[in-house]
């Protein structure tokens, strides 16, 4: 993921955390596929090493915002 595709989930660009599973609910780390899931990268899922095809895929990234009394506050936007 780029920097200019991290700022339009997250103003400030910091993604604090990510979730993903497969468009049926089962978590990536629980299905058959290969898969990374971290904030750095998003969810990768590679058809060639994966007996041709990934399964369908949904992400949520956690951004972290501050707010003008320097607390953090989290904000959760879903992707599918």
């Amino acid at each position: 993921m780029t920097a200019e595709e991290k700022r339009q989930f997250c103003p400030d660009g910091k993604i604090v955390t990510v979730e993903c599973q497969t468009s049926k609910g089962v978590p990536y780390d629980q299905g058959l596929d290969i898969v990374d899931c971290n904030p750095v990268t998003g969810l990768l899922c590679d058809n060639s090493i994966n007996m041709g095809m990934c399964a369908d895929y949904m992400i949520r990234y956690q951004c972290e915002e501050t707010t003008c009394t320097g607390n953090t506050s989290y904000n959760i936007k879903f992707i599918k």
